[in-house]
């Protein structure tokens, strides 16, 4: 996973270095809506009963969009979050809406062939952008790190409150600085705090995760997400 994860995330450039005030503005706004359409991704998945993979599918899906197409925010950014969802729900569910289900959430959309059209095209761009393989995904490491640590299962409560920050956390622009594996692995070390332990199971050491660390620790210490 780790080969994976390197091959997959080293390159992808979400935003570029802005040099003028423009376009720094510009990424101001581009942060902006990445925030809000992780709000909406999870909401979608949550109402349709999406699993966790599939939410993490949808936003990995969406970085290497913002990353690969010139978005028209005020047109196509809704597009994007119908594309992005249907595609990660079409490598993960069994059952997936169709386009025009997903478009109930946005009702200025809704039943407008126009608008359906875009999405497909949307679709069919994201496919030519995205990887061949399936990525790895916080959630696959979190399950694989957890796997080696206790009795597994999904159904457990630390692992629900573990996806609940970590869907707060990544919304912030910061987290795009941290691989998949740093991410799962920082949030494992704060509810098991044993150096030896983490590194055994995550080849990371605390030391190393210390950033990351304190960026779930902003969130933590403010939310009722005590471990």
């Amino acid at each position: 996973m780790f080969e994976k994860e390197q091959k997959i995330f080293q390159n992808l450039t979400i935003f570029s270095k802005s040099q003028n005030k423009e376009e720094k503005e510009e990424e101001i706004i581009d942060f902006s809506f990445r925030i809000k359409a992780i709000q909406k991704i999870d909401t979608i998945c949550s109402k349709l009963n999406f699993q966790n993979e599939t939410f993490f599918f949808a936003v990995y899906y969406l970085d290497k969009m913002i990353s690969s197409l010139p978005l028209t925010l005020k047109n196509q950014s809704d597009f994007a979050i119908i594309a992005c969802v249907s595609i990660a729900g079409k490598v993960y569910e069994e059952e997936v809406p169709s386009i025009s289900c997903f478009q109930m959430f946005f009702p200025k959309y809704h039943k407008k062939s126009k608008s359906y059209n875009q999405i497909s095209n949307l679709e069919v761009e994201l496919i030519k952008i995205i990887d061949s393989f399936i990525p790895t995904t916080v959630n696959s490491f979190l399950e694989y790190f957890l796997s080696r640590v206790s009795n597994f299962s999904s159904n457990d409560d630390i692992y629900t409150k573990m996806i609940k920050l970590i869907k707060i956390v990544i919304k912030n622009p910061i987290s795009v600085n941290f691989f998949p594996s740093e991410i799962a692995a920082s949030i494992l070390s704060i509810y098991f705090p044993d150096d030896d332990l983490i590194i055994f199971v995550t080849g990371y050491s605390i030391k190393q995760l210390e950033e990351c660390r304190n960026l779930f620790n902003l969130y933590n210490n403010n939310l009722d997400f005590k471990f």
